[in-house]
This record gives structure tokens, sequence and C-alpha cells, in this order.
């Protein structure tokens, strides 16, 4: 029996051995050619590769600690002290509906604390925090204006709107905007 690799062709200049088959190789370039044109081609390729394999700069990282931190603390607080919490905020009728919604923002909170260890902002966790900030934001100002809440709540709608105004300016930056269209 004869041996199987004493049949397949050896690399050359001419032919480049494949995994599927013997390929002709590219011929040399003429002379006179014009390598410096494609070594920009190739640097431009070798930088394009680099801002791609590297990890992008920290964004986001310092609003989404401060919302994380706000949302879980402010969400847990009627649980753990619904006195303490009906003290600050008024009295409530359906404690177990506040329970509830403190949870829903304690949860919010940790996902936000969860995002911020990546190196960069997932469209997702920036689409939920200005989101969540937007919808406890207004519903703040409505209810603050219509005096069915006390006073306290225009403090937290400056804070939902500072964390609006956070994201919105983080995003719209050109460094930021890129990289999360590269996710």
């Amino acid at each position: 029996m004869s041996n199987p690799s004493q049949f397949v062709p050896q690399p050359t200049a001419q032919v480049i051995v494949t995994p599927v088959g013997v390929v002709p190789a590219a011929p040399p370039p003429p002379e006179g050619a014009d390598t410096q044109a494609d070594e920009a081609k190739r640097a431009a390729a070798d930088n394009l590769l680099k801002a791609e394999t590297q990890a992008p700069p920290d964004r986001g990282r310092p609003v989404e600690i401060g919302q994380g931190l706000y949302y879980l603390v402010i969400g847990l607080w009627p649980l753990l002290s619904a006195e303490s919490f009906q003290h600050v905020t008024g009295p409530r009728l359906d404690l177990w509906m506040t329970r509830t919604l403190g949870l829903v923002i304690a949860t919010v909170g940790v996902a936000l604390l969860v995002a911020m260890r990546r190196r960069s902002v997932a469209p997702e966790a920036a689409v939920m925090a200005i989101g969540v900030a937007t919808v406890l934001g207004v519903t703040d100002l409505i209810n603050v204006s219509l005096r069915t809440v006390g006073p306290i709540y225009g403090l937290d709608f400056i804070i939902q709107a500072a964390f609006v105004y956070i994201w919105v300016r983080a995003l719209t930056s050109t460094t930021d905007a890129v990289h999360l269209v590269r996710r």
C-alpha cells in the first residue's frame, strides 16, 4: 500500500495547498507597482481589526452605578421599613402595591448594576434606564402637580430627569454611539 501523503502536492510559489484543494497563488506584483497604496490599505485594515477587537472604553459606568444603587435603595425601602417609607412619602392604602412596585424598581437597579460590569453600554440597558427614569419622572411630575403625592416626589422628579439627561448626553456623543451600534 502506498502512503497517501505522497500524492499531496507540496506548496510552491505557483500554488497554495488548502484543506479543500490546491489553488493558484497570486502572481507577484509587477515591477514598479503602487506598493504605497497597498501598504495604506493594509494599515487601514489593521486599524479596523484593532478597533473591532479591542474592548471599548468604559461608558455609562457612573450613571449605571448611581441609578442602579438609587433604584435598589428606593425599591427595597418599603419592604425593609414600611413605617419610615410612609413617614417620608405619605401614607399608603395599598401597601402591597407599594412593595410590589418597590421590588420592580429594585430589580431594575440590580440589572443596571450587573450591566455596569460590561466594558460598554448594552443598548438594552440604556433603553431600560432611560425608559424607567422617564416613566417615574413623568409620574412624579404629574402627581406632584395634582397634589396627590407629597412634595418629596418633586425631588425624585429632579433625580429622574438628571438620569435621563446624563444618559441622553452620554449616548449622543460620537464615541458612545459607535460602541452601542457595534454590539
